[in-house]
């Protein structure tokens, strides 16, 4: 049947007439045969019907004319009354009209059904390359319900996780997250769907994911939404940044060694050299004051000058060499960088601890190291480009959260910094991913910035037993 209608959609229009007209006449005869009493005009629409479909509407419309002429010849010339004559004609006019309807009919139904298919084509090419696109992606696409259940799961997420599609499909999201990771993201689709005005969609965040062996590794992760036939569901793209945390950490140690080598370079150069300088100015203001010249206050006032410059020269020193940092010993390192910067700059700086100073003595060096770098940047930035003339470090819980919290009552962080996300606050992030915390900077109601640092208790502790 269907190589049948090929074949028919194959042919010329002329053909299509043709064999219409040919239609026409056998119809002809047989309605020549049967007189006006017995109706065959349903032949003569299953040929309009026929033609129209195959050769369009004008042809369909001629076909129609030349059969109601034919039928009404077909009865003219069959052994009729003078009297059914009438009725012949009649038949003929309704015939005429029913055929001009069913071929324009016809005609609408032809496009419609075109409409249909290739509508049912776009959707289905649409679909074919979506498909292409999401098996192809560079990037794991994961496709969750409302319920974060998986309902899809592309060969780049496979990569990523070690998980074949069949594993996952039908299970929740969270598998692929250590806890509290996989609770927190659960909770993330909830307060979406209670609040998509909040922008938490389309909006990347990195966090740890886990793999099929168990092993952890740092990803960047986004949430689109997507209506489907009435359905909510939301596209999860996922990227393993390992290898960009690597480039940064070396990046970090490179740039550590700099202010390792320019913090000694300060100190065997520079303090040197201004030591020697105020040795001298001493000496040459004893010279003075001996022979009671005037000029002994001056040189005196240089000498103070002098020794002001040697001790800044001296912070900015301490302050770029890498500190290292004991277990327990972060909250007197903060101490020190508090009367440092208030050395320095003459800012009241307050570290406050709440009583809750001793949950960080299971922090290893470098975990100790990390916070207080963030601290330290965080503090630099305020100076910069806040003017401020208070800084407040404070450590506190919050439910199952240790928070620090870097405040100032300067201008504002500008908003651009935050956007363009400079050398500063990307070091900040990487940081806080290396202990497993999460970083967040915003202007205060009452003017000023706060950095604040948030982490699980228990992160730390078990990343190294999982490494």
């Amino acid at each position: 049947m269907q190589r049948l209608i090929l074949w028919l959609n194959s042919r010329s229009k002329l053909w299509v007439v043709g064999a219409g007209l040919f239609g026409t006449v056998l119809v002809g005869l047989i309605d020549y045969l049967t007189g006006p009493w017995v109706r065959v005009s349903i032949l003569y629409v299953l040929v309009v019907i026929f033609v129209t479909w195959l050769a369009g509407a004008s042809c369909g419309v001629f076909v129609a004319t030349a059969a109601a002429v034919v039928g009404f010849v077909a009865n003219l010339y069959s052994p009729i009354t003078t009297s059914e004559i009438v009725v012949a004609c009649w038949n003929s006019a309704v015939d005429f009209a029913v055929l001009l309807a069913v071929s324009f009919l016809v005609l609408a139904m032809k496009k419609a059904s075109m409409e249909r298919r290739r509508a049912e084509y776009a959707a289905q090419t649409s679909q074919t390359l979506l498909g292409a696109y999401v098996d192809t992606a560079l990037d794991g696409i994961i496709a969750i319900n409302d319920q974060a259940i998986i309902d899809s799961f592309n060969p780049a997420a496979e990569r990523i996780f070690g998980y074949s599609a069949r594993d996952v499909i039908g299970q929740g999201l969270r598998m692929l997250m250590p806890l509290p990771a996989g609770d927190e993201h659960d909770h993330y689709i909830h307060d979406y769907l209670l609040a998509a005005q909040q922008g938490a969609i389309g909006v990347s965040r990195e966090i740890v994911g886990r793999r099929k062996d168990g092993s952890l590794f740092p990803m960047e992760l986004a949430v689109g939404e997507v209506q489907l036939d009435g359905r909510r569901l939301f596209s999860v793209t996922v990227r393993d940044i390992t290898e960009r945390r690597q480039l940064e950490k070396q990046v970090l140690e490179i740039s550590d060694h700099e202010r390792r080598r320019i913090a000694q370079d300060l100190h065997d150069g520079l303090c040197q050299h201004l030591a020697a300088t105020e040795f001298a100015t001493q000496l040459l203001t004893d010279k003075l004051a001996q022979q009671s010249l005037p000029q002994a206050t001056e040189a005196r006032q240089i000498g103070g000058f002098i020794q002001r410059a040697m001790t800044q020269a001296h912070e900015v020193a301490h302050g770029l060499h890498p500190v290292e940092i004991g277990p327990g010993g972060l909250m007197a390192a903060l101490t020190d960088l508090s009367a440092s910067v208030q050395n320095l700059y003459h800012i009241a700086f307050v570290v406050k601890a709440n009583g809750a100073a001793d949950l960080f003595d299971d922090f290893d060096d470098k975990e100790a190291t990390q916070i207080y770098r963030i601290v330290q940047e965080a503090v630099a930035n305020a100076i910069k480009h806040g003017k401020p003339s208070r800084i407040l470090i404070e450590l506190r819980t919050g439910g199952e959260q240790i928070v620090l919290t870097v405040n100032d009552n300067g201008l504002g962080f500008p908003e651009q910094h935050r956007q363009n996300k400079g050398m500063g606050i990307s070091s900040m992030n990487y940081r806080a991913c290396m202990i497993g915390a999460a970083l967040t900077v915003r202007r205060n109601p009452n003017g000023g910035t706060a950095v604040i640092l948030s982490f699980p208790w228990d992160f730390h502790a078990r990343i190294r037993n999982d490494s």
